[in-house]
C-alpha cells in the first residue's frame, strides 16, 4: 500500500479473503495475481481503477464492483475460473481486453454508464446474447444496445451513428 493509502501494490501474505482499507483508489497491475488461495475480496467504494492482471488466476468466486469504479484493466480477472457472480456498478465507463476471459460467468447486466467495452472482454465464457447457457443484457438508459444478431453497438454522442463494439455469441 502506498504511504497515502491510495494505491494497493501487492498482497504480501496469501489469504483466502481480503478486505481493502477505505480510501484506496487504485489496484495496481498484478496486485493479487496468482494468489491461488484468494476466494473473496472486498473493495471500498473509493476504488476508481483496477489495473491489468490485478486479480488474474485467483480463485475468486464473486466480485461486486465498488460504486466509485470507473475502469477495469486488461486481463484484470483473466482465468479466474471460479468467478461466476459479477456485479458491475453504474458509473463504470470502460472494460479492457480479456478482462473476464476464461471465467465461469453465465449471466451479466452491463451498466448503462459503460461506454468502452473490448470485443474480447468476455472471451471463453458462457456469456452470449439471449441464447445458449448464458446471457448478457444492458441496463436501460445508456448508449450501448444489442441488435438481433448479438452485436453490441454504441451510439456516438456526437454523430448519433451506431459503432460496433463487439459480438456476444453467434447470430440467432
Amino acid at each position: 500500500m502506498s504511504k497515502d493509502g491510495k494505491t494497493f501494490f501487492a498482497l504480501a501474505v496469501p489469504r483466502v479473503s481480503y478486505e481493502m482499507p477505505d480510501g484506496c483508489e487504485r489496484i495496481e497491475s498484478k496486485a493479487f495475481a496468482s494468489s491461488l488461495e484468494l476466494e473473496d475480496v472486498r473493495l471500498p467504494d473509493t476504488v476508481k481503477e483496477i489495473y491489468a492482471h490485478a486479480f488474474a488466476r485467483t480463485k475468486l468466486l464473486s466480485f461486486k464492483a465498488p460504486q466509485g469504479l470507473k475502469h477495469i484493466g486488461r486481463r484484470a480477472f483473466y482465468r479466474c475460473k471460479k468467478l461466476s457472480d459479477l456485479e458491475l456498478n453504474e458509473g463504470l465507463i470502460g472494460i479492457d481486453d480479456e478482462a473476464f476471459t476464461e471465467t465461469a460467468l453465465e449471466s451479466l447486466q452491463l451498466p448503462a454508464s459503460l461506454y468502452d467495452l473490448s470485443k474480447t472482454t468476455f472471451d471463453k465464457t458462457a456469456l452470449s446474447f439471449a441464447q445458449g447457457r448464458g446471457s448478457c443484457t444492458v441496463a436501460p438508459g445508456g448508449n450501448l444496445r444489442f441488435d438481433k444478431y448479438s452485436a453490441l453497438y454504441r451510439t456516438s454522442e456526437c454523430t448519433g451513428q451506431k459503432e460496433l463494439v463487439c459480438m456476444m455469441g453467434t447470430a440467432p
